[in-house]
């Protein structure tokens, strides 16, 4: 069994089969058009033995804002998380150090415990409850991560 990390192309999403919670949220990516996500989007696709496990990133809004996304196969087991979990974090880590983004963001859909954890580990930092959110009128939590300076505010 063979792990790589590859940068995300629009194309990643193509055939990708996710998890039930993501499905809303992966779906409205896949309406963007390739050519738009190719050229905005920055992030990571994991691969295990030609197959894709996880796709990671963020999406520019404007100077020093990006949403931050990520997204798992249904079928991914605790050893892909931690891939892609790695892979995430120092992806974000680079991002904030070396491109213009003070503000990284990302929504968790409220009633999903294990997602509140993750996003946490990833450094970020709960800002508050979004009512009636989504799509299907969902709340979510909104997370960030800030960059002051030189250093990164991480959750506490």
């Amino acid at each position: 069994m063979t792990y790589e990390l590859r940068n995300f192309e629009a194309m990643d999403l193509r055939g990708f089969d996710g998890r039930t919670n993501d499905r809303a949220d992966l779906e409205a990516v896949m309406d963007y058009d390739s050519e738009l996500l190719n050229g905005s989007v920055v992030g990571r696709t994991g691969f295990l033995d030609g197959y894709a496990i996880g796709m990671s990133g963020i999406i520019p809004i404007w100077p020093g804002r990006a949403q931050a996304f990520a997204f798992y196969a249904k079928d991914a087991t605790l050893r892909d998380f931690s891939f892609m979990f790695r892979a995430t974090k120092r992806f974000l880590d680079e991002t904030q150090k070396n491109k213009a983004y003070r503000r990284i963001e990302a929504t968790v859909l409220a009633s999903f415990e294990k997602a509140h954890n993750y996003i946490k580990h990833l450094g970020f930092k709960p800002e508050g409850r979004m009512e009636l959110y989504d799509l299907d009128g969902r709340t979510h939590t909104l997370y960030s991560r800030i960059r002051y300076g030189n250093r990164t505010l991480l959750s506490r």
